[in-house]
């Protein structure tokens, strides 16, 4: 009976053991457990903290490439006007060169002066310039032998007229239409490759010009002195192929060297394409009114 009592007192301390044992190690998994979900949290948080640096970093380099865009296109727009600006640099100096040489010529053909106008206060003779004290000179003969005029000579008749040969597809916003068939080019102040008239002499000017914009599309111009906007035509067929073309025209005063150009709009791009073909196509004119 005594070792019946003892076994079971065996069994049950073995027992109570195995249970203990149980249950420490089912701790020690839970808290491996907890940890286990410490870690995977923290890591989905440190996922979700990349996300988002990573589509920031997309928003930024999306920002980067339109101010790229933008920059770019102010460059071009830059080029476009340096090129504009050398072409007025080169027809000023050309100008200036022919009235150098034009008062070189009246120079060397003025005859020499062998006699000054003296006057007194009682009549007025001529006398030799040997015969002519100091200080009573009140004409400075060099000074009016190299007096250039102030404003430039006659030259006649200024006029030019010129079409577009071909379509320009899709132009964009500030840019300069290049009427290359010329047609009449009188003193050759229009250039057919930049699309600018110069003016050779200060005066009144007439320009007019039309624009075609094929079917379905639309597209605003403007006419430009200089860098100022003088004139602006809409051309819109949006609804078909009704009204393709739109005619402008402007009366300015020029200066030297001012140069008349047409161009898309600053702001607005045009649809679709400028046309130009046997039914008709843009064109650009300009005449001398009057010489200031």
């Amino acid at each position: 009976m005594f070792i019946k009592i003892l076994w079971i007192i065996v069994y049950l301390a073995t027992f109570l053991g195995i249970r203990a044992d149980a249950t420490l190690q089912q701790s020690r998994y839970e808290e491996r457990l907890t940890l286990v979900e410490a870690v995977l949290l923290k890591q989905s948080n440190e996922i979700e903290d990349l996300k988002s640096v990573v589509q920031t970093q997309k928003k930024e380099i999306t920002q980067l490439k339109i101010t790229q865009k933008k920059e770019i296109t102010q460059l071009k727009m830059t080029l476009s006007k340096v090129k504009r600006l050398q072409g007025i640099h080169d027809k000023s100096i050309s100008v200036l060169r022919k009235l150098t040489m034009r008062s070189k010529v009246n120079l060397e053909s003025t005859p020499r002066e062998n006699f000054l106008l003296r006057k007194d206060s009682q009549v007025k003779s001529f006398e030799p310039i040997s015969e002519i004290k100091t200080g009573e000179v009140s004409i400075n003969r060099a000074s009016r032998l190299l007096n250039v005029p102030t404003s430039a000579p006659d030259i006649g008749t200024v006029a030019f007229y010129a079409l577009m040969s071909h379509d320009e597809l899709n132009p964009g916003p500030h840019h300069t239409i290049a009427f290359d068939l010329v047609k009449t080019n009188i003193h050759n102040s229009y250039n057919p490759f930049t699309g600018a008239f110069t003016a050779p002499i200060y005066g009144v000017y007439g320009f007019i010009y039309t624009l075609r914009m094929n079917c379905r599309n639309y597209g605003t111009f403007e006419i430009m002195k200089n860098d100022e906007v003088e004139g602006t035509i809409h051309v819109n067929v949006v609804n078909g192929c009704s009204g393709q073309f739109s005619t402008g025209s402007i009366i300015v005063i020029l200066n030297i060297g001012d140069t008349v150009y047409v161009r898309t709009h600053s702001t607005l791009t045009p649809s679709g394409l400028i046309q130009s073909n046997i039914h008709g196509g843009p064109y650009f004119a300009g005449w001398l009114i009057a010489s200031l």
